[in-house]
């Protein structure tokens, strides 16, 4: 560390060291040493907190550490700084060493003594105990407070209990224990507290001790009697409560209102109400309860909420609960004080946040040859918001919407299935293409996650008209001209004919052929029907029939034959 200079003979400072004063001197460029002051012995009550002070300590260019090292009876403790603060918790003597350092690095070191004396003297009886009022179910006292030790400082902790029969000594381990009792004040303050909850028109005893840090109690006060109030006028009756008694579908965050007939005394409703699930039972304790100015309405707000569907049942036990004059619950309603008042209510069930699904469709997607007629269902897996999924509903053929102005849109009971029938037969060999889209929703209002598609593709619904035409004798006409809705074909050598890829419905059929009279056949066709006609046309009067080539051709073999005959008869008769 880098040293001062000073001039020659410089005062430099004048210190203390273990009370006795010095003047110090030094020559240039010869560092002093700092000096150091732990204090004066002090001598202190056992857990009375010992204030180190070595502020006395003395450099000439500034001290830059205090350290603090003793044990206190527990271990060693270091401490730092000019001053430090500790509490030595066992009685005894110890030695307390302060060692300080300046910037030039040199350091010094002073001891001083620490005495600490048992504390063995109680805080002063309180000899001043009164009554200072009152009512049907409190009563106010008042006190001067003593000290910590007799009646000097500050005492650490009141008892204050009360009892309905006689209180003293003996009885004094078995009295009530008051709670939020004042901490106390320095010797000589007067001190209040007001005891509630109490019963109407009972008579108390009240006592009270006090208690310094080690602890050291006092002895028993003065014990002072008093009579609450007794009650007067009628009980008072439950008006109305929120939830409602059977009301279901509670909110989880609800907060339960009861309404009373009269002004309530705020402590005793709050000791008698509670409600449970059947399995657990909470208390006013596991909320916050406020009530309406005039202490007729209690509104208790849960510190957590009520789970989703429970069932709740809340009592206010009639032997607790009472007006401020000190009249029992009434809670039955037969005008007298007495039977407790109880409701129950139900819980909603927890929301649904799940978006719906399509479990499937009819026809399936994809599916072929489906009649035009055939009604559409859609099944989802919750009940849906029937408005919203009919809107979301549109469905193209060949890319055009169309319309669903005359369709009709029907649901299961259960609100899980929806049929639709168009206004119209879809048509023939064609592919609607459904679409929901996103604005369906379920019951809750939760849409689906994305769109959902499907097409099926319906049956072609052509008709095949094929036959053959024949004269009278059942024989093929070859060559005849059929005509239907601008088509023609001409019948084979076998006098048959076909027409596919024909429309359903009613067609005629005109047969021309030369020679014969002309014929019109109706067909009624449905769709993807297939029609064999057998179709005899009739000879026109003077008409040549056709070439009967059959007979020609018989009676050419026969010549042929009779000629070969004659032939051999001659060779024959040529050789004999």
């Amino acid at each position: 560390m880098p040293f001062a200079t000073y001039s020659p003979e410089e005062n430099l400072y004048a210190g203390a060291h273990n009370g006795t004063v010095a003047k110090v001197y030094r020559r240039n460029s010869v560092p002093l040493p700092p000096v150091a002051d732990a204090g004066p012995p002090q001598l202190v009550n056992e857990g009375a907190t010992v204030l180190l002070d070595g502020t006395g300590s003395m450099d000439n260019v500034g001290i830059v550490n205090h350290t603090w090292s003793f044990d206190d009876g527990t271990g060693l403790v270091t401490l730092y700084g000019p001053t430090a603060a500790h509490v030595f918790p066992t009685a005894g003597q110890f030695p307390v060493t302060l060692t300080v350092w300046d910037n030039a690095g040199l350091a010094d070191t002073d001891s001083t003594w620490v005495n600490v004396t048992a504390d063995v003297t109680p805080p002063a009886d309180v000899t001043d105990l009164a009554v200072e009022g009152t009512t049907a179910t409190t009563i106010t006292v008042s006190w001067t407070a003593p000290g910590d030790n007799g009646d000097q400082g500050t005492a650490a902790e009141y008892d204050l209990r009360w009892a309905t029969t006689a209180l003293d000594d003996a009885s004094w381990p078995a009295a009530q224990p008051a709670t939020g009792e004042p901490a106390p004040s320095p010797a000589g303050t007067l001190e209040t507290f007001t005891l509630d909850g109490l019963t109407p028109g009972t008579d108390y005893w009240v006592g009270l001790k006090t208690r310094d840090e080690v602890p050291n109690w006092s002895g028993l006060s003065n014990v002072v009697t008093a009579q609450t109030v007794p009650p007067s006028g009628a009980p008072p009756t439950v008006t109305f409560t929120l939830p409602a008694d059977g009301e279901t579908d509670v909110p989880p965050t609800a907060d339960l209102i009861v309404a009373f007939s009269q002004p309530m005394d705020e402590p005793s409703v709050h000791d008698a109400f509670s409600y449970t699930d059947g399995s657990t039972t909470w208390t006013a304790a596991d909320g916050v309860m406020t009530w309406s100015e005039a202490s007729e309405v209690a509104q208790f707000d849960p510190d957590a909420d009520l789970p989703y569907g429970g069932t709740y049942a809340v009592t206010l036990d009639a032997s607790v609960a009472r007006d401020s004059g000190g009249n029992f619950l009434d809670g039955d309603a037969d005008g007298a004080a007495g039977g407790d008042y109880a409701w129950t209510f139900s819980v909603a069930p927890a929301p649904d946040l799940d978006p719906p699904t399509v479990l499937d469709v009819e026809p399936p997607d994809g599916a072929a040859d489906v009649p035009v007629d055939a009604p559409v269902r859609v099944r989802f897996s919750e009940p849906m918001d029937a408005a919203s999924v009919e809107a979301a509903l549109a469905y193209r053929v060949d890319g055009l919407l169309q319309d669903l102005a005359g369709a009709t849109l029907a649901w299961d009971a259960a609100g899980t299935e929806l049929t639709f029938l168009p206004g119209e037969p879809f048509g023939y060999d064609v592919t609607p293409v459904f679409t929901l889209s996103t604005d369906a929703t379920d019951a809750a209002g939760n849409a689906l996650s994305s769109p959902y598609t499907w097409s099926f593709t319906t049956e072609s619904g052509l008709v095949t008209i094929a036959g053959s035409v024949v004269d009278a004798h059942g024989d093929a006409v070859v060559g005849a001209e059929v005509f239907v809705d601008g088509q023609t074909v001409v019948t084979g050598e076998n006098g048959t004919f076909l027409l596919d890829d024909m429309p359903p419905g009613n067609h005629t059929l005109a047969v021309l052929a030369t020679g014969y009279e002309d014929r019109e056949v109706q067909v009624m066709a449905s769709p993807g029907d297939t029609f064999v006609l057998n179709i005899a046309l009739t000879r026109l009067t003077g008409a040549a029939g056709p070439v009967p080539w059959l007979a020609i051709l018989a009676i050419a073999l026969a010549l042929a034959l009779a000629g070969l005959l004659v032939m051999d008869r001659t060779r024959r008769r040529r050789d004999a």
